[in-house]
């Protein structure tokens, strides 16, 4: 009379519910995550047998759940380190690559089929052991590493980290790159820029102090200003001109 113990379950009065039994789904730590039951429209007469069935299915249950959502849970990672900036990747114990995003794909103009299940000397060719080899084995026995490299106009800054089983062996390592090649280029416009300004200011006939407008310290002067103030850039530089 499972109708008279529930009887405002719409439900069981569409299945025309005569009986239920069911038994809960746990989780690895005994936490309840659902519930897997049995209905019928007659009574259940062998309940022992029943409940040893749903017991069986409820670990099956468990696990397929679990599954779907580790790979959800994949899925989301996978998006989230395919959307990244740095150029991310997994080598292996023998050099080969079993992962990279889309950035270190786009970076290197390769397709995923050209670097998955390949060698990074494959990729990478003499490179390999002039620049990558070493730090992967030091990275492969435990260290993480942090190096830079910068080759024909492209300037990387790169860190290895160990990749791990569950029982903390090292099977890989987890690759992060960050191109800084644009960034290098601005840093070196500003370097010649300033180099440029400097010449102009030094070069200039015309009487010319650089101050700081919060507080007022002078931070350049050039030949023109020395030679009419009289003091020398050593005596002027961290001055304001009021001490002057």
């Amino acid at each position: 009379n499972v109708q008279g113990f529930y009887p405002g379950t719409d439900i069981l009065k569409q299945l025309k519910a005569e009986s239920y039994i069911g038994v809960p789904l746990l989780d690895v730590s005994g936490k309840q995550i659902g519930a897997i039951s049995l209905v019928n429209t007659t009574p259940i007469r062998n309940i022992k047998t029943y409940e040893a069935i749903l017991n069986v299915y409820a670990v099956r249950v468990v696990d397929e759940l679990n599954r779907a959502r580790h790979l959800s849970e994949s899925a989301k990672y996978k998006n989230m380190i395919n959307a990244a900036s740095d150029l991310i990747c997994i080598v292996n114990q023998d050099y080969i690559y079993e992962y990279v995003n889309n950035s270190y794909l786009d970076f290197y103009k390769k397709k995923e089929a050209e670097v998955i299940d390949h060698t990074v000397a494959e990729l990478h060719g003499d490179d390999f052991d002039e620049c990558f080899k070493s730090n992967l084995d030091k990275c492969l026995h435990g260290e993480s590493v942090s190096f830079h490299i910068t080759k024909a106009e492209c300037d990387l800054h790169i860190s290895y980290t160990p990749y791990r089983s569950v029982d903390e062996a090292v099977i890989g390592v987890v690759v992060v790159a960050r191109d800084l090649t644009e960034y290098t280029k601005t840093l070196n416009e500003l370097a010649r820029s300033r180099e440029y300004l400097d010449k102009v200011i030094r070069l200039s006939p015309d009487i010319i102090c650089v101050s700081s407008l919060n507080d007022d310290l002078i931070k350049e002067v050039n030949a023109g200003f020395c030679n009419a103030s009289g003091w020398s850039r050593e005596e002027a530089i961290g001055k304001t001109t009021i001490e002057l």
